[in-house]
């Protein structure tokens, strides 16, 4: 501050606990030519918290004290006398230049008033007779924004009307530009035809070559006597089976009679005689991978025949007489002759 008068009262500021310093010089911000009304002047009172409490109150995003009471004012008592000093801290007032120019409007308004009064009606009528034969010919002019709906080339014939229209009308420029858009349009029909022909052609092609595998196939399985041998399916012979043992599927049997399988195993050959001697190759039906069709059940009688005729070959063979053993020893025979005799005396 500049300067501070003597008879100030500094009870109010020692509330605050701001210090004021005397020494600090600034450039004066506003020009007090009067002394102000002491008997309108009320001093605002106010307390810093965060110098004095420990729980601070935020105030920087609150509004002015002194507008809530102003406006207070204004709610409570409408027709209250309020200062303009007060107001204009709050109401912006209109500058010069809006000045000037409400008055430069106020005059065009009054010239166009002196005019309007001097013209005649006749030229009232010749104006307004003008003003409809423009706004009806603007609509006559807006030909592009129609819309035909009906007939059968109708659109198509409009279209290519107003497209020759409007090539009439470009610059050289843009007709090189449209003819460039013609040709990518062009070249990208092309290449979407080329696309589908070249899929069709690949499908062709893949199902050609898978006929041509199975055919290959089909060839190298085939044997040289296909009358004598005959491969066997696996899953084919165990879907038959369990279709005839279900009494659910009759009717589909009825219909769909299975291609009964004329395969049969071999149980003599020489290849499977491990099957019947050795533990190693014990068929066992309790195995969760165990599948029961027709030629293991002819590897399991064909164990079980030969298993009856082991037995009894076993019974029917006589038992070994047991021969006496010869005693070869000399000493031996003579102490047997001697205990003989000595025992038929007690005898």
């Amino acid at each position: 501050m500049k300067a501070v008068p003597h008879d100030w009262i500094y009870d109010l500021y020692l509330m605050t606990l701001n210090l004021i310093n005397n020494m600090i010089l600034q450039e004066p911000k506003e020009v007090c030519n009067k002394l102000p009304d002491m008997t309108k002047y009320k001093p605002h009172l106010f307390t810093t918290t965060a110098l004095q409490q420990a729980k601070v109150n935020l105030t920087w995003d609150e509004t002015d004290p002194r507008r809530n009471e102003l406006v207070n004012k204004l709610k409570t008592n409408p027709k209250s006398e309020i200062d303009d000093s007060d107001l204009q801290k709050y109401v912006a007032f209109s500058s010069e230049d809006e000045d000037i120019d409400d008055k430069n409007i106020q005059s065009d308004e009054k010239c166009n008033e002196d005019s309007g009064s001097k013209k005649n009606p006749i030229d009232k009528y010749k104006e307004l007779l003008q003003n409809i034969q423009d706004e009806e010919e603007k609509k006559a002019n807006k030909d592009n924004e129609l819309e035909i709906s009906w007939g059968i080339g109708l659109q198509e014939k409009v279209q290519k009307s107003v497209d020759e229209k409007s090539k009439k009308n470009l610059t050289p420029f843009q007709k090189m530009m449209e003819k460039k858009k013609e040709r990518m349009r062009e070249k990208q029909q092309l290449k979407k035809e080329a696309t589908k022909k070249k899929d069709n052609e690949t499908d062709s092609d893949s199902e050609n070559k898978k006929i041509k595998q199975q055919a290959e196939l089909e060839l190298l399985l085939m044997d040289e006597e296909p009358s004598e041998k005959q491969h066997f399916n696996m899953k084919k012979i165990q879907e038959e089976e369990t279709k005839s043992s279900k009494k659910k599927n009759k009717n589909k049997l009825k219909k769909e009679k299975p291609n009964a399988d004329e395969f049969s195993v071999d149980v003599n050959d020489d290849r499977f005689s491990a099957m019947y001697t050795s533990h190693l190759y014990n068929i066992d039906p309790a195995d969760p991978k165990f599948k029961r069709t027709k030629g293991m059940e002819a590897f399991i009688h064909e164990k079980a025949s030969r298993r009856q005729q082991y037995d009894t070959e076993k019974v029917d063979v006589p038992p070994l007489k047991k021969s006496k053993p010869s005693i070869n020893n000399p000493e031996l025979f003579n102490l047997v002759k001697s205990v003989k005799s000595k025992t038929k005396h007690i005898e």
